[in-house]
């Protein structure tokens, strides 16, 4: 009788403790890519990296575009889905780097937003009425990941709004690609 509950506490032991240590073992991994069901806009490519201590997605998009020019006075496009991560415990990401990369032209009297959310941090760039530009731009946002702590569900959305005020002039911005990394934020040498 004691035999028998001590080969049935050694084996409940076992078998209990397996199972508790192999869910530490997460591997940190961030899975594909899954477009919102709504979204009109969608990825042309998606490619996404996992490393020991940092996950990173670089996304490419060919038809965020929102524009207003001659009798149209505004626009908007937009995109929205989401990463399955997974993080063991023991593995805190401290920082988000964000890289935003497109086109804006506008003339005076007209504005244009992104508004980018991933995961917890929502972040807005704002061309106000008085910026007359046109070219390129490249945006790197840094942001801390509160208590290092990422999703699991981890929604990415980008929308863009243009305004204008007059029949004259025009506005336009493209969001071309969104590259995320999620780890440790690197520090320039000084």
């Amino acid at each position: 009788m004691i035999r028998g509950l001590l080969c049935s506490s050694v084996f409940a032991a076992l078998a209990f403790g397996s199972v508790a240590r192999s869910a530490d073992m997460v591997a940190l991994e961030i899975g594909n890519f899954s477009p919102g069901f709504e979204s009109k806009v969608k990825p042309k490519k998606v490619t996404v990296k996992n490393s020991p201590k940092q996950l990173s997605f670089d996304m490419k998009l060919n038809a965020l575009v929102a524009s207003a020019d001659g009798s149209k006075t505004e626009n908007s496009a937009g995109m929205n889905g989401s990463f399955v991560v997974q993080q063991p415990s023991n593995m805190p990401l401290s920082s988000m780097t964000i890289e935003l990369r497109g086109h804006i032209v506008k003339t005076a009297g007209s504005t244009a937003t992104l508004d980018i959310t991933i995961g917890g941090v929502l972040k807005t760039i704002t061309w106000g009425p008085d910026d007359v530009v046109s070219n390129t731009f490249s945006i790197k946002l840094n942001e801390p990941i509160v208590d290092g702590i990422v999703p699991v569900i981890l929604p990415v959305s980008a929308i863009a709004l243009v305004t204008k005020n007059t029949d004259e002039g025009a506005v336009l911005v493209s969001l071309e690609s969104i590259k995320v990394n999620l780890g440790q934020l690197k520090l320039a040498a000084q």
